[in-house]
């Protein structure tokens, strides 16, 4: 199960972070994925 950090989270969603292509991505193929996420 992947748990992830808020920060990814708030990465993924802020299109004026310089991480959010990356974070972006990564969300998009793990919720497109079959592994289990949890949120706490």
């Amino acid at each position: 199960m992947i748990v992830p950090d808020v920060d990814l989270l708030v990465y993924a969603h802020d299109s004026r972070s310089r991480r959010h292509e990356a974070a972006r991505k990564w969300w998009e193929e793990l919720m497109n994925g079959t592994g289990t996420v949890g949120l706490p």
